[in-house]
């Protein structure tokens, strides 16, 4: 994973100071963790479907029953794109979020997706603030709610 970010010296040192910088890095690497994680479980499903196969295609040509698919390799429904999911937006119950839940968010959907970096420092601009840290607990809902508009799961 790699994640660029240009900063002038006044802006390093302002993002230094806020400690955003440090939450977000915090973040990516946990999302980093969760992505290899992932890999791996896929690399292994792979594997047993392929295992799976091979045993259908020699019972085929010895007339016997195929193994059956496990449940868990089994296709599933089609995931709905991120426009999908967007123009189907309903709004949560309201419940509290903590600062670290909403970084933890926004830095999922910029691994998801980097292009919605623009997305969220419009979040932030219309809100007057130049980091999540500037956010302010009362505003964490209204957050949360627009993280989620932008396809952010939170």
């Amino acid at each position: 994973m790699e994640l660029r970010i240009t900063l002038n010296a006044a802006e390093a040192a302002k993002v230094m100071a806020s400690g955003s910088l440090e939450a977000l890095i915090h973040d990516l690497a946990a999302a980093e963790a969760d992505l290899k994680d992932f890999g791996e479980k896929m690399a292994e499903a792979v594997e047993t479907k392929k295992e799976l196969a091979k045993q259908k295609q020699k019972a085929a040509s010895a007339g016997a029953p195929a193994p059956s698919q496990p449940a868990e390799l089994r296709p599933a429904a089609p995931e709905k794109s991120v426009a999908e999911e967007q123009k189907t937006f309903v709004p949560q119950p309201a419940r509290g979020y903590t600062l670290d839940q909403l970084c933890k968010a926004a830095a999922d959907l910029l691994t998801r997706d980097a292009e919605k970096q623009t997305d969220l420092l419009g979040l932030l601009n219309a809100r007057k603030i130049e980091s999540m840290q500037q956010l302010k607990e009362e505003q964490f809902q209204g957050f949360a709610e627009d993280l989620r508009k932008i396809g952010a799961d939170i």
